[in-house]
């Protein structure tokens, strides 16, 4: 349970720096059950949780309405929190524009 009470510790450093709380109420842009992954927008913040017990997705894709870079600030696949260290931190994703989306959204990650 070390790596879950790293993931928290970060987490909650997240809240301080990026004071996720008391940003916009979050926009649910696709909750899975088959995958087990759930989206959100926050204010300017992007969040994908994979709940999956043993299937990770190289190339899962969702809808969301923000363009521009993003940019990879916490990651749970990280060594420190148990993960097998995939993404590179601070790694940078474009969105694609796509005409065909779910919701309209117009972008797509």
């Amino acid at each position: 349970f070390s790596a879950m009470g790293e993931f928290d510790k970060a987490l909650m450093h997240l809240d301080e720096t990026e004071c996720v709380l008391s940003r916009t109420s979050p926009q649910v842009l696709q909750a899975n059950e088959g995958s087990k992954v759930i989206a959100f927008e926050r204010g300017e913040l992007l969040f994908v949780f994979n709940f999956h017990p043993t299937e990770s997705y190289a190339h899962y894709r969702f809808g969301t309405s923000m363009s521009g870079m993003f940019q990879l600030i916490l990651d749970t696949d990280q060594g420190a929190f148990g993960g097998d260290c995939r993404l590179q931190a601070g790694a940078q994703v474009t969105p694609v524009s796509s005409i065909e989306w779910l919701q309209s959204l117009t972008q797509s990650l």
